[in-house]
């Protein structure tokens, strides 16, 4: 097969991926207010924000897990009333590391 059309596939596959993510997401949105819960989903981004499920771009998501990490042991940290922490996301094939100084993440 040539590159340009292995190229091509992989281009068409990722926002096609990302679409069946996001269709899973909305019936899942869709399960918890039929359930009686008046939430709503957000997806996390890569920068610490979160967006509605409608408002989601694949793009943002990305390193979502870490950025989260470090904003939800700031919320615990901050409880607990504790200002140094270091904190750990491991993944599959990768582990970030994040500190929070004073209270604050770095």
């Amino acid at each position: 097969m040539p590159a340009a059309t292995r190229l091509l596939r992989i281009v068409q596959a990722i926002p096609l991926s990302f679409l069946q993510v996001l269709s899973g997401l909305y019936s899942v949105g869709d399960q918890l207010r039929s359930s009686g819960l008046a939430i709503q989903l957000l997806i996390g981004h890569g920068d610490g924000g979160v967006a509605r499920v409608a408002k989601a771009r694949a793009i943002d998501t990305y390193n979502s897990g870490p950025a989260g990490g470090i904003y939800d042991s700031s919320f615990m940290a901050h409880g607990r009333s504790v200002k140094n922490v270091l904190t750990m996301e491991v993944g599959v094939t990768n582990t970030d590391i994040g500190k929070l100084s004073d209270g604050s993440h770095l």
